[in-house]
């Protein structure tokens, strides 16, 4: 595994400008940990169907984490807007990995 920071990535927060970050793999896990204890929270409170914190891009010759869109707050959805949007996202970006957590109901 490779320390270098060499993943760029983005925090979704809300704000007006995305700057981008970098970090290595064990950083970037580090953050998907955390995002995603905050999104269960979030879900939980409420009552969402599935809840979005990140979408990782991989590059299609070597496999390897090349960008990674972290939303903080996780993006709440429904299951028909979950179905919509993922979707959207696979036809944008093909072969991207989406994080989400999902309710059992």
């Amino acid at each position: 595994m490779n320390s270098y920071p060499s993943i760029m990535y983005f925090f979704h927060d809300g704000s007006t400008f995305l700057v981008p970050h970098y970090t290595n793999a064990s950083g970037l896990a580090a953050m998907l940990d955390e995002v995603r204890r905050a999104a269960y929270q979030d879900m939980t409170k409420s009552g969402a169907d599935h809840a979005v914190y990140a979408v990782k891009h991989y590059d299609p010759k070597t496999g390897d984490v090349v960008k990674a869109d972290i939303y903080a707050p996780a993006v709440l959805l429904s299951e028909a807007e979950f179905t919509k949007r993922t979707d959207a996202q696979m036809q944008e970006s093909p072969g991207c990995y989406i994080l989400a957590l999902h309710a059992r109901k």
